[in-house]
């Protein structure tokens, strides 16, 4: 998957440039295809930090749009993760 350095929407790896707005800056992100999970399409990269990826997605069968967070594999990121999600529940 590439993803257009300038508006950040997500294409293929057989893209050469972003159609949106003409741009060839399109950088390989991450392997694989956009679509993700077998009914989701990442459509634009939202935000990047240490702990993953968020991305404006699609549900390939309805059309919702949907944000999808990836999660980095880095140990310090699932350690703050699981905090978090303990710190929720209480």
């Amino acid at each position: 998957m590439k993803i257009c350095s300038v508006c950040h929407h997500c294409y293929e790896d057989a893209a050469a440039f972003c159609p949106q707005e003409n741009y060839d800056s399109l950088v390989a992100a991450r392997s694989g295809s956009c679509e993700i999970a077998g009914n989701y399409r990442l459509e634009r990269l939202l935000e990047e930090d240490a702990t993953g990826e968020t991305f404006e997605a699609t549900r390939i069968n309805s059309s919702e749009p949907f944000i999808v967070r990836i999660f980095g594999g880095d140990s310090f990121g699932a350690e703050r993760i699981d905090r978090e999600s303990i710190l929720r529940e209480m």
